[in-house]
């Protein structure tokens, strides 16, 4: 019940880090909706993973990590 009322969407837009919002196509936990929210994050950027549920990290490691290498490299980290 309290995580219902746990809102931290408004602060979003004041973060100043560089953001991957890496989800599963098929993720069936977090709605894609939700997911979207995440780029209110000035400068973030999401990678849809195909054939991956909610466990991205573990069901496509392959993936994730290039995906992860080339958004660090880039953001110069």
């Amino acid at each position: 019940l309290a995580l219902g009322r746990f809102n931290l969407l408004p602060r979003l837009a004041g973060l100043r880090v560089p953001t991957l919002v890496a989800t599963g196509q098929d993720d069936r936990t977090i709605a894609p909706a939700n997911q979207a929210q995440l780029l209110a994050i000035p400068g973030s950027r999401q990678v849809v993973v195909i054939n991956a549920g909610h466990g991205v990290i573990a069901e496509r490691p392959e993936v994730f990590n290039r995906e992860l290498l080339a958004f660090l490299t880039a953001a110069k980290l």
